[in-house]
């Protein structure tokens, strides 16, 4: 057995698909208009974006739709902002009308910029709303520093970017620098195409923010002199940035800092009730100096953090208590600092560690956070903003919607190389779509046997040969699956106590299905929900089990759309 851990035109009528995003949304796009576009083309993007848009439940209280048309600079007689409509019929007749100007250049930063300063500001937005950016364009920027800082910004601001780029003429790392994030980012060959991705993007696009209701948040800074000035300003925006996405007040998340060096520097600190709005604290964080103490006791941070500022006296009773260092370098006494930050383990306060470049180790990192999966390690302190969104999503897991445990069982052996393909990318997509990241995903499946093998005088009879040979046609999904029921959702395999557990098999024909009848009921009975993924839609059924229909794109869509439900 292989165990793995791998780690959302004018109509007069209007008819819409099922909806894919229930939840409120701010939603802003930035659309290519320049003359690199052929406007059969333009016109083909604009029924993608009403495709797309068809998927949102839009109105005042759930999903609201701005945009914004550029080339050359921004074309704001095409735009509309999220209050100008109520109405899903309204939105997608508004995207019909918008008209293409075929400017001669590619501003794409100016696009987003106005959508971050006029479009998805704090004082347009509703308050704790997720806000989307989504950039479609076909070229790149001819300032591609001016998009790159532009998007940044944006992102700097809370808007989750997104990027789709169709054809030869835009490259990945432009996409990139708008999104931010491989995984937030697709292309297509041609705009003829952008039609394959339309539930895709739906899904990735359908994000939350943090959902925890609350949180006791305590800050451990490395102030060392191993950091330069420079460096210890990028920690300090990086913080401001992290912060920026969450919901200070007193009745949200509360923070707490202590900057430490060869001691605590508690004249730069604050406390979880010094501050009430989260314009103070950001303010708190920026004010903060760098000490440039000759020695790293993190140890001292720590046990300052637990026994002042997180302790039980002073936080509220039942509220989640997360502790995260942010340090350059290994503790000068690391035993110490073991043993203090599981002294904060033991407390109940979570730990996560930030370490940044070579002088920190991960044992020390994991030596804090007590858990891999709580430890971000980055190269150096420009790299620090690549993973907000990670720690964003780790911090929030309290209050996450829909956390899924979720194995993949399919047998490779038996079900030949084309469908071990097309189950690979049934995988991908399933997993791309995540973005809010409330998926753990295992794989269950069988090595192909490497047994099998004999020389030329070892056999010489057609049944001695075809029984050597029975191991590449057997079938070992019934005994995978009994495998996963019996042990695949235990703790030691990384299965979380709160999330769903869910299993999809993948299972080739009718037969196939008759054959794992047995096993998958035993799945049901332990609370397991069960999807068949069939590669050649043959009708494969089993009562209580959800078959996926279409092909791998389709297959992936629709087991995401019944896990946000």
């Amino acid at each position: 057995m292989v165990w793995q851990l791998i780690i959302c035109l004018s109509l007069t009528q209007v008819t819409f698909a099922a909806q894919i995003c229930r939840q409120q949304l701010e939603l802003g796009i930035v659309l290519d208009s320049s003359a690199s576009i052929p406007l059969n083309d333009f016109n083909k993007s604009i029924n993608f974006l009403q495709d797309y848009l068809k998927l949102f439940d839009i109105g005042q209280d759930s999903v609201r739709v701005a945009i914004i048309p550029y080339a050359r600079g921004v074309i704001s007689k095409n735009a509309f902002y999220l209050t100008s409509y109520n109405t899903k019929e309204d939105v997608i007749r508004a995207i019909g009308r918008i008209t293409h100007t075929q400017g001669d250049h590619t501003y794409t930063g100016e696009g987003i910029k106005f959508m971050r300063l006029y479009q998805l500001n704090d004082a347009l937005v509703r308050p704790g709303v997720a806000k989307v950016g989504l950039v479609l364009t076909d070229g790149n920027s001819h300032n591609k520093d001016v998009t790159e800082a532009e998007a940044k910004a944006a992102r700097d601001s809370g808007i989750h970017m997104f990027a789709v780029g169709v054809g030869r003429g835009i490259n990945d790392k432009e996409l990139l620098r708008i999104a931010g994030d491989y995984s937030r980012i697709n292309h297509v060959d041609s705009f003829n195409n952008l039609k394959s991705i339309v539930q895709r993007l739906a899904v990735q696009t359908c994000v939350e923010e943090c959902q925890t209701p609350s949180l006791e948040l305590g800050i451990v800074l490395d102030s060392s002199s191993s950091i330069w000035v420079e460096d210890f300003k990028k920690s300090i925006k990086f913080l401001q940035t992290f912060l920026q996405q969450l919901v200070i007040d007193k009745d949200s998340v509360r923070v707490a800092i202590i900057p430490y060096s060869n001691e605590v520097h508690t004249k730069n600190s604050f406390n979880l009730n010094t501050y009430n709005t989260k314009k103070d604290v950001l303010n708190a964080i920026g004010k903060i100096s760098h000490e440039q103490g000759n020695a790293t006791y993190t140890n001292k941070g720590i046990k300052y953090m637990r026994e002042r500022q997180l302790s039980n006296a002073v936080v509220r009773p039942g509220v989640t208590r997360i502790g995260l260092v942010i340090t350059d370098g290994e503790s000068h006494e690391p035993d110490l600092t073991a043993a203090e930050a599981k002294l904060a383990r033991d407390s109940g306060i979570v730990m996560f560690a930030v370490g940044v470049g070579r002088n920190i180790t991960d044992k020390e990192l994991f030596n804090i956070a007590g858990d891999y999966s709580r430890v971000n390690h980055v190269n150096n302190f420009d790299n620090l903003n690549n993973i907000i969104q990670s720690l964003i999503r780790k911090t929030c897991t309290k209050g996450q919607k829909n956390p899924t445990d979720i194995y993949f069982v399919f047998s490779p052996s038996y079900l030949g190389y084309e469908i071990t393909l097309w189950t690979k990318e049934l995988i991908s997509s399933i997993i791309s779509m995540d973005v809010n990241k409330v998926m753990k995903c295992g794989l269950l499946s069988d090595p192909c046997p490497s047994n099998v093998r004999f020389k030329l005088e070892s056999y010489s009879t057609a049944k001695e040969i075809t029984k050597e040979l029975n191991p590449y046609t057997a079938n070992k999904l019934p005994a995978l699956i009994q495998q996963l029921a019996d042990s695949g959702y235990i703790a030691q395999r990384g299965a979380r106590p709160n999330a769903r557990k869910v299993a999809v098999l993948v299972v080739e024909g009718v037969k196939s299905a008759e054959l794992v009848s047995n096993q998958v009921k035993n799945l049901l009975n332990k609370g397991i929900t069960v999807f068949i993924a069939d590669p050649t839609n043959s009708g494969a059924k089993i009562k209580g089990v959800t078959t996926l229909k279409g092909g791998s794109e389709e297959q992936a869509t629709e087991l995401i759309q019944n896990l946000l439900q």
